[in-house]
């Protein structure tokens, strides 16, 4: 990218696809391609966009109790989580460096058995 003293931002607002990271890596290149074709240089993308965002998951572990159910909601999201080494990191990548942009994406990671937001 060219060193310029303005350049256009876009905040997407977008949903992420909780269920299947890379089809949420996929349209999140749709995004970017869209963004960049109307000029934006920098894209920010919401919070745990890959990997999905567990809203209203309590994977089974209300306060005091720990139920089966959620260690398997939980294996279930950590299997959706992303390698940072992965493909659906890859694809971002490869969205941004044909676009000339630079992407915000948060993400769940997977780190071991444990995840990892950034």
């Amino acid at each position: 990218m060219s060193v310029q003293s303005s350049f256009k931002a876009a905040v997407i607002q977008a949903a992420s696809i909780p269920t299947d990271s890379l089809a949420c890596a996929n349209k999140a290149a749709s995004l970017i391609r869209q963004a960049a074709e109307q000029g934006a240089r920098v894209l920010v993308f919401p919070e745990a966009f890959l990997g999905g965002y567990p809203k209203g998951n309590s994977f089974g572990a209300p306060i005091g109790m720990r139920k089966a159910e959620g260690r398997d909601a939980f294996a279930s999201y950590h299997q959706q989580a992303i390698r940072l080494d992965g493909e659906e990191v890859a694809v971002v990548a490869q969205a941004a460096a044909d676009t000339d942009t630079f992407v915000v994406m948060g993400c769940i990671e997977a780190d071991g058995g444990t995840l990892t937001a950034n």
